[in-house]
């Protein structure tokens, strides 16, 4: 199980923006859109993701801006280039489908086992 893992990993180290994900177990996907809304709101600028390409392929990418629109929706803008130019904006309803977090320790795993989260992305067991 996740909680009896006792090697670190920190996958980040292992790719450079653009990069195609190499192995599914590098990434951990968002089992509801609440848990991708829970935890991507929370997420520091400049974390690393996995993003969806058009080419159905995951690449990885790094979170750049938090953006509000004149509704008040918030969009998330992630690099998908090392030169900043080449981006992608994802609007919330494409969180879930659209980007996944970076595997980077036994803690990551475990927080995406469980469904209900407190205010700053920490797990509480049911």
């Amino acid at each position: 199980t996740a909680a009896t893992t006792s090697r670190k990993a920190n996958y980040a180290n292992h790719y450079q923006i653009g990069q195609t994900l190499a192995k599914k177990r590098h990434s951990v996907p968002f089992t509801s859109p609440i848990q991708a809304t829970t935890l991507l709101t929370e997420l520091p600028l400049n974390s690393p993701l996995f993003v969806k390409r058009t080419s159905r392929e995951w690449t990885y990418a790094i979170l750049a801006e938090k953006v509000t629109n004149d509704l008040g929706k918030l969009s998330l803008v992630v690099y998908l280039k090392n030169n900043g130019k080449n981006k992608k904006i994802l609007e919330r309803s494409k969180w879930e489908r659209c980007l996944r977090l970076v595997k980077q320790n036994k803690k990551t795993r475990i927080i995406f086992r469980h469904s209900t989260f407190q205010r700053h992305g920490g797990a509480t067991s049911e």
